[in-house]
């Protein structure tokens, strides 16, 4: 997230499609294959709330240094 908010078109690629997959699996469940791959259920609810607190964490950092950078 911190390369997409710097403008990388790959980051910001890739951050769509992690975002897509999230609001997919929170619409319809667990992907195809999840539960085999993972060796039992998968809390799609915990990925959601994963993904939603790095992006927070990752935007109150970004916030913080640009307060920082026009403070001094």
């Amino acid at each position: 997230m911190r390369l997409a908010l710097r403008g990388e078109r790959e980051a910001l690629l890739l951050l769509l499609m992690v975002s897509a997959k999230v609001a997919w699996e929170l619409w319809q469940g667990p992907l195809p294959g999840s539960r085999e791959a993972a060796g039992g259920e998968v809390v799609v609810q915990a990925h959601a709330l994963g993904y939603l607190s790095g992006a927070l964490f990752t935007l109150l950092l970004a916030w913080g240094a640009r307060v920082r950078r026009f403070s001094v």
